[in-house]
């Protein structure tokens, strides 16, 4: 299925300078369209009470591991993959592949992978499945899009 990203532009400023370029990746126009109205509004909301960042740390998690640094006693490097949803392949070969025992001493080093919300319960049941399996999925109440990767990091910081 090809996508028209004719609409879409991602606007970047250099050097006091805008320059326009087209999205060519996956990225879903609609749905950020669809959920601009909801947006603005929290963002009214959040000038109102003295902010321009719509940044929620105490948001819940829908998948929290607690337990993903459990039975160790340092912890030396957390590292925090983000990561989208349907990437389910990918990070089965992270973790066989670069994020097992033979490059890294595992008592002190723990990988989570981070996760916004999807819209598909198929994949929803998936991923809490592969949590489940592994233990080191991490997911947020925020719809898993390019424009929520923010608040992807903070939830990883969190």
């Amino acid at each position: 299925m090809v996508e028209d990203f004719s609409k879409c532009k991602l606007e970047i400023p250099i050097f006091n300078s805008i320059q326009q370029f087209q999205i060519k990746d996956s990225y879903n126009c609609d749905e950020d369209q669809n959920n601009n109205t909801s947006n603005s509004i929290q963002r009214r909301e959040l000038r109102s009470r003295g902010s321009n960042y719509p940044i929620f740390i105490s948001m819940p998690y829908k998948i929290n591991n607690k337990n993903i640094c459990h039975g160790v006693l340092k912890v030396s490097t957390i590292v925090m993959v983000h990561t989208a949803h349907k990437h389910f392949t990918r990070r089965i070969v992270l973790r066989s592949k670069m994020l097992n025992a033979t490059y890294y001493s595992p008592e002190s080093i723990r990988v989570v992978f981070l996760l916004g919300l999807v819209k598909s319960e198929i994949l929803q049941k998936r991923i809490e499945a592969e949590s489940e399996t592994y233990g080191d999925i991490v997911q947020g109440y925020f719809l898993d899009t390019y424009r929520n990767l923010t608040n992807k990091s903070v939830m990883g910081y969190k």
